[in-house]
């Protein structure tokens, strides 16, 4: 073996360990290139999901902003209706202590025919609502 390394001169190991270097370089390299393709292509698909949940997220920001104003027309209509029940009821309460006809008037059963009116009108005034006011249908807020 080392009459074998005697034997070829010096310059030609040179070209021979360049060459081996050149070889290690190069496929050192080409692991590098696919990692970088492959890191891109991964940054790519990130990208693609970013982008489907930053829709997603401004559609449900959207959506529960068109929640809330609904909600607050909901609750400014159930308030206006309640104050005014309030007010009906008071101006009952008056009637009922300020005139002897009209709380004589209160004092009687209604004719059955006039219940049963009111009554349809409260029904038709439920299937209209829906279910109501959650506080008033017994469901936790």
């Amino acid at each position: 073996m080392t009459r074998l390394v005697r034997l070829v001169p010096g310059w030609v190991w040179l070209v021979v360990l360049t060459v081996i270097a050149a070889a290690v370089a190069w496929q050192y390299h080409r692991v590098v290139v696919l990692e970088r393709d492959a890191a891109t292509a991964q940054l790519q698909v990130s990208q693609a999901e970013v982008a489907v949940l930053d829709s997603a997220l401004r559609w449900r920001r959207d959506y529960s902003r068109r929640l809330e104003g609904a909600l607050a027309q909901r609750e400014q209509a159930l308030t206006e209706a309640r104050e005014e029940i309030r007010a009906h009821l008071d101006e009952l309460a008056r009637l009922e202590r300020e005139h002897a006809e009209v709380r004589e008037w209160l004092d009687r059963d209604l004719p059955g025919p006039v219940a049963e009116w009111l009554q349809q009108l409260a029904d038709q005034d439920d299937r209209r609502a829906g279910a109501g006011d959650a506080r008033d249908s017994g469901q936790a807020d």
